[in-house]
């Protein structure tokens, strides 16, 4: 999965995606800059656009990814 996972945000142009995780709980990825991999790459680390750690993701739990992230409508 971490290979996937790196592809997808290396991808030119980058296509938002969406990490879905057991029990319903999702992850809209917008933009790579926003992921980081652990330094043993088995979690992911999804920040808020400020920097602040939003969540950790065990690669292990990851049950499925879809392309219906929303992206971010950037002005200027």
């Amino acid at each position: 999965m971490s290979e996937s996972i790196r592809s997808l945000l290396t991808a030119t142009p980058f296509e938002p995606f969406t990490i879905h995780m057991p029990h319903g709980w999702d992850r809209d990825i917008d933009c790579p800059e926003i992921v980081k991999f652990s330094p043993h790459g088995c979690s992911l680390y999804v920040h808020a656009r400020t920097g602040e750690l939003q969540a950790v993701l065990s690669l292990r739990h990851v049950s499925s990814i879809t392309f219906t992230a929303k992206p971010i409508i950037r002005e200027g």
